[in-house]
């Protein structure tokens, strides 16, 4: 992944957008996954592949709305499937960060005046 990543800067000076529609999320920088962790992730949509209710063609539209426009979010989710996998895994990590909101800035630096 980071040789690909690095290929594309070096071939077109920059890389605008990253996109994961692999049927489950993959939380990770661009450069960070190793070649296995893609692997798994791409063998996983392969499985899942016509399996789900989305619509390719309406997610693909949506996609390119999104990078035309600069309007809507960016981290999109496709499909009411992957909206609901997806919404008890933010609640949870909206729990931990409220958990955490007071205890969270103990382990800053000292404030300077």
């Amino acid at each position: 992944m980071k040789q690909t990543v690095h290929r594309t800067i070096e071939r077109f000076g920059g890389l605008d957008v990253v996109m994961n529609n692999a049927g489950h999320d993959f939380l990770a920088a661009v450069a960070e996954p190793g070649d296995r962790d893609v692997r798994d992730m791409l063998d996983d949509h392969l499985k899942l592949q016509g399996s789900h209710p989305g619509d390719p063609a309406k997610g693909a539209e949506a996609i390119a709305n999104r990078g035309v426009t600069g309007q809507g979010p960016l981290r999109r989710i496709l499909g009411s499937d992957s909206h609901a996998c997806a919404t008890p895994k933010v609640q949870v990590r909206q729990a931990d960060l409220d958990a955490t909101a007071d205890t969270a800035p103990t382990t800053d630096f000292p404030a300077t005046a």
